[in-house]
């Protein structure tokens, strides 16, 4: 497996870039399908999306950090030398939930109601993006199913979670919602 989806001279594309602007690409189109006809809830949505994205990116660096602290006491610099391999998915998804309750406090919205929203963008998206284990990352846990049938049941799992939060979307019970969004960063995280 090519370890890069683009390159041509210095310019490298990894999998995981590419993985990752097109769940966010498509996340985004079936948010905007979803909220088509409701523009100011949809506006205020989308402000709180392009937040958790940048957030969740900070947090997923600054869990790294701190949990791999050792790595970085010699060279403190190396702190802002950013990789993909040096994300933590936790931190990334408690950057989503830290911003998502933050924007809901500041703008007098109910917290369930957002989680509503954003969470079958979450699930399309990593549908898509969870295929960077695939192409790019050498050992993932497969349980001995192989590396190429794992990632499709990850993805198919993720478009199913989707497909259920948004058959759900209408319901005010959002437990179950909740629960199996836990268990699934859970097993995003082992794998």
């Amino acid at each position: 497996m090519r370890p890069f989806f683009f390159v041509y001279k210095n310019i490298t594309i990894t999998w995981f870039l590419a993985f990752t602007i097109l769940g966010i690409f498509i996340g985004y189109m079936t948010f905007r399908v979803m909220f088509k006809g409701e523009k100011s809830s949809r506006d205020k949505i989308e402000d709180l999306l392009f937040t958790i994205i940048f957030s969740g990116f900070i947090f997923a660096r600054l869990f790294y950090v701190i949990f791999n602290i050792d790595m970085y006491r010699d060279n403190i610099f190396g702190i802002f030398k950013l990789s993909h391999y040096n994300l933590s998915f936790i931190g990334g998804v408690v950057g989503a939930i830290f911003t998502m309750v933050f924007f809901g406090k500041k703008n007098k919205k109910d917290i369930w109601k957002l989680f509503n929203a954003i969470v079958p963008y979450f699930y399309i998206t990593m549908s898509i993006v969870i295929w960077t284990l695939y192409f790019e990352i050498g050992n993932i846990q497969d349980f001995g199913l192989g590396k190429i049938n794992i990632v499709l049941i990850l993805s198919l799992i993720s478009l199913g979670l989707f497909i259920f939060e948004i058959k759900k979307r209408k319901k005010e019970d959002m437990k179950i919602s909740l629960v199996i969004f836990t268990l699934y960063v859970f097993i995003i995280n082992f794998i």
